[in-house]
């Protein structure tokens, strides 16, 4: 029974469903026979607009690339570890701000070595001088020896000052050495004490074992030979603790070998610094000598000419000695590097510490007060396109958003392969929201003009014979008209010939319409989509306040 009920059940769901499709396919070819007939009966129908006079406005759209007036990329001049860098990507600058510092130790070095042989050759200048007069040349020479000496007392002083330094850094790092050494062995000794522990409970084990064991095998529970095996078991064991505590002291010893070795770097430490303090002083009383010495035998000095030649050669060798110290001494320039222009720090390439070599680039300043857009146009536009003129701004980075900025720059030259010229603009960025590299849409009003007839762009219809439109008369019927194109803009038309003022002109049709033709006029101008002729495109741009050029 309940078999018989299920399969009535599928044939009246089955009988349903064909009956359904039926009235389906019914229905649908119903529509589409009503939908050929209004199709048929509107194929004459048509939306109009009206020709009327107005304004043309014609604007230049083009994209442009924003860039900044000034990308600064420091680079170092020399080779040597970065000691001073302190900005990071974001930090803003200012102009001439000690931004990085390469160690100028070599370099202060070379200018004493150079400052030295600079002191050579003017005493030998110098005693070139004397020559002229045998009675004064014992005095020119004893004041190009001073000031030889006052020289070499000068470098000595601060080689003395920098090899304090470094010995002091070297003993320091010694004691530190030491310091870790103790540790380590410190450590070792506590290792060693944990393993005595460990073994002397291993063989606390080993020998419970062998009791158990030879007990056992006393009592015949076990074999001989496993009694044996425990015992040689806990005389590994044994050898392990003998072995633990050896380790033990030897780790001892290492304890006591680094503490001593700890107090001789600190010692050591204490007279480096001692001596090198005393190196100091001594090589400042020797300049001090020196330059009373110095002052002294200037004051015996009497000026006599030398000889023309050799002076001019012995000058020539001063000059020489002269450029060499000059150039040390920008090379010391050299070694901090700053930013011409306030900005703002885009890249840093390097880190404290680290080795720069000469031409690498380590930080990278834009300036972001305000920037540039950039833009290439067709050279047609070159004459409408003039600084001082207000363009209009969207980027899709901030969509939504329009912004207003002047041209400042136009290029009279058109590029000779792409026959553009190139304009830019000038973009405030005191809120820091636009960014070199971003892409613009930049729009400029280039033309404005009155049209005495005007109709929307979709009116025109462009053949063989010309330009057309289709013109309705007042009996609703179509006449094709050849017409005369003038100015134009994304809107509308100028018609300068063929139509005038207040003719309605079909914008839009269902089907094709034939001269002569009686159509059935739809919602006029505005209305149903339709757009009027003579309305602006577009209004002029707005004026730009704040802006210098």
């Amino acid at each position: 029974m309940k078999r018989w009920l299920t399969i009535i059940v599928l044939v009246l769901a089955l009988a349903v469903a064909i009956g359904w499709r039926i009235q389906t396919k019914i229905a649908t070819t119903k529509a589409l026979t009503l939908r050929a007939k209004l199709v048929k009966a509107s194929a004459n129908n048509v939306i109009v607009a009206t020709a009327k006079s107005g304004d043309i406005y014609q604007h230049l759209d083009v994209v442009g690339s924003v860039n900044t007036p000034y990308d600064i990329k420091l680079a170092s001049k020399i080779s040597g570890n970065v000691d001073f860098l302190q900005v990071r990507p974001g930090d803003k600058v200012k102009a001439g701000e000690v931004l990085a510092r390469v160690n100028p130790i070599e370099q202060q070095a070379l200018v004493a070595q150079d400052r030295s042989a600079l002191a050579e050759a003017q005493q030998r200048y110098s005693q070139a001088l004397i020559t002229q007069n045998p009675t004064n040349t014992q005095v020119y020479t004893q004041i190009g020896t001073n000031t030889a000496q006052v020289a070499q007392a000068e470098a000595n002083e601060n080689q003395v000052t920098v090899n304090y330094s470094a010995q002091v850094t070297a003993a320091q790092a010694a004691v530190t050495d030491a310091q870790s050494k103790v540790a380590s062995a410190i450590a070792q000794q506590g290792a060693a004490q944990q393993s005595i522990l460990s073994a002397q409970a291993n063989y606390n084990d080993a020998s419970s074992k062998y009791a158990r064991e030879y007990n056992l095998y006393k009592q015949g529970f076990v074999a001989a030979q496993d009694a044996q095996d425990a015992y040689a078991a806990q005389q590994v064991q044994d050898a392990a603790v003998g072995s633990a505590k050896q380790t033990l002291e030897a780790t001892q010893s290492a304890v006591a070998s680094a503490r001593a070795e700890l107090v001789s770097a600190q010692q050591q430490l204490s007279i480096t610094k001692k001596q090198g303090q005393a190196n100091i002083v001594a090589a400042k009383a020797a300049t001090n000598t020196a330059k009373q010495t110095l002052k002294y035998s200037r004051s015996n000095i009497a000026a006599i000419p030398a000889y023309a030649e050799n002076l001019k050669a012995l000058k020539s060798e001063v000059a020489a000695a002269q450029a060499q110290l000059d150039n040390a001494q920008q090379q010391v320039k050299d070694t901090i590097l700053s930013t011409p222009y306030p900005g703002t720090v885009v890249t840093r390439s390097i880190d404290p510490g680290s080795l720069a070599s000469v031409g690498q680039q380590l930080l990278e300043v834009q300036f972001l007060d305000w920037l540039y857009v950039t833009c290439s146009a067709p050279v047609e536009y070159v004459d409408k396109t003039s600084p001082g003129q207000t363009a209009t701004l969207t980027f899709d980075a901030l969509p939504g958003q329009t912004f207003h900025a002047p041209i400042v720059q136009v290029t009279p030259a058109a590029d000779q392969a792409s026959r553009q010229f190139t304009f830019m603009v000038k973009l405030d960025n005191s809120s820091g929201v636009f960014k070199p590299g971003m892409f613009g849409h930049v729009d400029v009003l280039v033309g404005h003009s009155q049209a005495g007839v005007l109709v929307p762009r979709e009116a025109i219809q462009n053949g063989d014979a010309g330009s057309s439109v289709e013109v309705v008369d007042a009996n609703n019927i179509v006449h094709v008209t050849q017409v005369t194109t003038g100015a134009s803009d994304p809107v509308n038309v100028e018609i300068t010939s063929g139509i005038k003022a207040g003719d309605k002109v079909i914008v839009l049709s269902y089907a094709p319409i034939k001269d002569g033709t009686k159509v059935t006029l739809g919602a006029p101008d505005s209305k149903k989509g339709g757009k009027g002729g003579g309305q602006k495109s577009s209004a002029p741009n707005p004026p730009v306040a704040g802006y210098g050029q």
